[in-house]
């Protein structure tokens, strides 16, 4: 008989909303994966005591800590979790977005705030040990992705792609018994509305691709009350959320508007995403260009633009994030 081995596609993830950061909670909702990292650290010191021999003393663990990093297609109905996650709260251990409507509910999240929520995940590595898990505490966001391309296959479906921070992982878990459930991918084809925020009347008709993301810097430090590992992770800079297209040239409008930029010159790029009921909005309500929208004129083929944008935060130029949805919250399963 072969030796059992750790199988692509018995990998998951589960996770729950904890009360208390670090302190462990049983999963609410199960996530299928494209693919996932996790990297413990038990801040492995050197240990350069000389003891007369030419060979060193053993490395002495410190402080851990624990880095990790996942993708999955994005997805209307089960993911609310994880945007709230992403996005932050006002209230530590409640979920960060604001429910309205009657189904179909809008949730409605942005980037002002300066707290997040943790996770306890749990991580389906493979089936080994059988029928086991390994789990993630205290696990916070350091940032998300969306993004896509109009291209056949794979890069058509629009993909998000998480990064994180957490206290420490421990193997041979088992996890919560928790059913598979259906999805409603998010796709090319979905973009109903996606702009560059210029007054150009052309400037949702040849935009090839896209890339949203928020970066949250959290800190990852011990102050020495949490024995053994790192404090709970918190804000440790700016927050910054950046927009990113692909179109192709069809006039000097966006390449104008970078060279005339000043302290009042804004661009309001934005997407829409639409099937049937469901609905996810992302809106800009200030950007800059920041860096030069002339492409490569090498080659004899379409010239193609990238637009990079740098986010207003905060207040009135927050950046929205609105999910349509049939769950009454986020946190609904």
């Amino acid at each position: 008989m072969a030796d059992p081995a750790g199988f692509g596609p018995k990998k998951f993830l589960q996770v729950g909303l904890e009360s208390v950061w670090g302190t462990a909670v049983a999963a609410t909702h199960r996530f299928g994966i494209l693919d996932f990292s996790v990297m413990p650290d038990v801040g492995l010191a050197a240990d350069r005591t000389a003891i007369g021999s030419v060979n060193p003393n053993p490395p002495i663990p410190t402080i851990n800590s624990v880095q990790f990093s996942f993708s999955m297609i994005a997805d209307y109905d089960l993911m609310g979790i994880l945007y709230d996650w992403a996005f932050g709260t006002a209230t530590f251990g409640a979920q960060g977005s604001v429910d309205s409507g009657a189904n179909p509910y809008d949730h409605t999240m942005n980037d002002a705030k300066a707290l997040f929520n943790s996770l306890t995940m749990q991580w389906g590595e493979g089936d080994i040990p059988a029928s086991k898990c390994s789990r993630i505490t205290g696990a916070k966001c350091t940032g998300m992705t969306l993004s896509a391309t109009g291209s056949p296959g794979d890069q058509a479906l629009v993909r998000a792609s998480f990064t994180g921070i957490g206290a420490v992982k421990t193997y041979n878990q088992t996890p919560t018994s928790l059913s598979d459930r259906t999805r409603a991918n998010m796709i090319w084809t979905h973009i109903t509305t996606m702009t560059n925020g210029s007054a150009d009347a052309s400037s949702s008709q040849s935009i090839l691709s896209f890339e949203y993301s928020i970066t949250n810097p959290l800190s990852s430090e011990s102050t020495g009350r949490v024995p053994t590992t790192i404090d709970e992770p918190q804000l440790n800079g700016f927050r910054q959320t950046s927009y990113r297209l692909t179109q192709r040239m069809h006039t000097k409008t966006l390449q104008e508007l970078y060279q005339a930029q000043d302290s009042s010159q804004f661009i309001a790029p934005s997407l829409v995403l639409t099937s049937g009921t469901k609905i996810l909005t992302l809106t800009i309500p200030k950007g800059r260009l920041a860096a030069p929208a002339d492409p490569d004129f090498s080659g004899d083929g379409i010239f193609n633009q990238t637009l990079s944008y740098e986010c207003a935060n905060g207040g009135s130029y927050a950046s929205q994030f609105v999910l349509r949805n049939a769950k009454a919250t986020v946190l609904t399963v």
